[in-house]
């Protein structure tokens, strides 16, 4: 039975922050946090596979905002010993009791994620690393660069120097399972909608059985050799071999790239502004 080498569980679904290259500031009420019975259907799973990769409990929501993250990290450390289990966070709801905590708990890494500059809470835990030196390695502060940033399949504009210089490449082709906060399995964890969820739930079928289901094998093979059978993957920046469009912000004049302009209202990331892009050209990236 194959296994996958990271689990992403969609545990929370709100957030905090408002990054420009996130859809769920836009789509805040769109979906429900995962139920606790959920949860325990994949780890109980993964128990019966002996399942030694990572388990991440976070998709687009802000884990510290659910009251149940530690309970939830307790369950792993004891169901699945050898399983990794790290944490990405923005870092505002990151306290020295809590963080001290999660180094009890056997955290692998907490990883809090900023744009461009440090907010003063991130300078906060740039001193906390220093407090406690036995534990330096494990609080990364991450700066997210235009490198590194993707699209969201389509649902966010990105600026437009970013398309040949993100890095991240097609998550759905690493070894990663998507769970989303109904349970559905789904192809990426760019699918915010859960337009992929045909694959199946992990309320009615293991989820590693659900991974190795032939057809669910079949597309993330296609997607190795940049062959793309759903949209969100033809709408994504990390897809490769395809057309794209690139956009100019009515306000600030931005380029900005998506593959949806002419259908969607979007929030330039440079200016804020909501408006129609004008189309300037097509490229294939």
């Amino acid at each position: 039975m194959l296994l996958p080498n990271v689990i992403l569980i969609e545990l929370c679904t709100i957030c905090n922050e408002n990054c420009f290259y996130c859809p769920l500031p836009v789509y805040q009420e769109a979906k429900d946090s995962m139920r606790y019975r959920t949860f325990k259907n994949i780890i109980n799973n993964l128990v019966k596979h002996n399942y030694k990769g990572q388990v991440c409990l976070w998709l687009f929501g802000e884990p510290m905002m659910d009251a149940r993250l530690f309970s939830c990290i307790e369950y792993i450390k004891k169901k699945l010993p050898e399983a990794d289990v790290p944490l990405n966070t923005n870092g505002f709801l990151l306290t020295e009791e809590k963080f001290l905590k999660l180094m009890a708990l056997d955290v692998s890494v907490i990883v809090v994620q900023y744009y461009e500059k440090m907010s003063l809470r991130h300078l906060e835990l740039k001193k906390l690393k220093n407090k406690y030196p036995q534990y330096r390695n494990k609080l990364v502060l991450f700066k997210n660069t235009r490198d590194n940033i993707r699209n969201r399949s389509g649902l966010n504009p990105i600026p437009a120097e970013s398309i040949n210089t993100n890095k991240v490449g097609c998550m759905g082709t690493g070894g990663t399972l998507t769970i989303d906060s109904c349970g559905n399995v789904l192809l990426c964890c760019d699918d915010f909608f859960s337009k992929s969820s045909m694959f199946g739930n992990v309320n009615s079928k293991g989820a590693i059985e659900i991974y190795n289901d032939s057809y669910f094998m079949k597309i993330r093979e296609d997607l190795c050799k940049n062959i793309y059978r759903f949209k969100l993957c033809n709408n994504c920046n990390a897809a490769k071999n395809k057309e794209i469009n690139i956009g100019v912000c009515s306000n600030c004049k931005s380029k900005i790239y998506s593959t949806d302009l002419l259908d969607c209202d979007y929030i330039c990331p440079e200016c804020g502004n909501k408006d129609n892009f004008l189309l300037k050209k097509l490229r294939r990236i």
